[in-house]
């Protein structure tokens, strides 16, 4: 049987999620040398941060049961410091939304077009009548 473990030190801190083959009480872990301080655990391995602001642990420690951060406040704050948040870069528009701003911006350009025309019409219209009054 194959299965994927965790590997944790001695303090409980992740090292490493590695593939095991197992037949009967024999495991044999794949591409990872197992030291004498490592304990595999039957865990799914824990998220981690990559930046600050981001969701998981620095330092995750398995306390028989579950992940918990083992990172001091402080040392979060150095490697918050260490790993800003990255830049987010703005997704251009797409072409519907560049046709839909088009559209909104002829429409305003025809209502303005439109409301100049009548006043030019009254304008002629009150000229003529005092030119032919």
């Amino acid at each position: 049987m194959t299965k994927l473990m965790t590997v944790v030190n001695s303090k409980g801190e992740y090292v490493e999620y590695v593939l095991c083959h197992i037949q009967g009480a024999v495991c044999t872990v794949q591409d990872y040398s197992i030291t004498s301080t490592d304990i595999l655990v039957d865990c799914p391995p824990p998220s981690m941060r990559i930046y600050k602001d981001d969701e998981g642990f620095i330092l995750p420690i398995f306390n028989g049961e579950l992940w918990t951060e083992g990172a001091t406040a402080q040392e979060i704050m150095q490697w918050e410091q260490e790993h800003p948040a990255p830049e987010v870069i703005p997704m251009p528009p797409t072409d519907i939304e560049v046709l839909q701003q088009e559209n909104t911006l002829l429409k305003a350009q025809v209502g303005a077009l439109s409301s100049q025309n009548d006043f030019h019409e009254e304008l002629i219209v009150e000229l003529a009548n005092q030119v032919y009054a």
